[in-house]
């Protein structure tokens, strides 16, 4: 299995001044990767110093490592 990249924080500018943030896990091998869009549950993203909490950290990483680009929009 691949290793896995440290994720990265992404944003995107919507209507009426909303911005959507995220963290991107991208695949570390070469070439086109499928992607997943992977939501959180009600306690939210991020822990206390804003980084992905450890569960949402372990999954993006464990998907990235195996040729996966993953993006965990922001959304509480």
């Amino acid at each position: 299995m691949a290793q896995a990249a440290a994720p990265e924080q992404v944003s995107f500018p919507g209507h009426d001044g909303v911005t959507l943030q995220g963290w991107l896990y991208r695949a570390t091998a070469p070439g086109r990767h499928p992607a997943v869009i992977a939501l959180h549950g009600c306690a939210g993203l991020t822990d206390k110093n804003g980084q992905p909490s450890a569960r949402h950290d372990d999954w993006g990483k464990r998907l990235s490592a195996l040729g996966y680009d993953v993006l965990f929009p922001d959304s509480f």
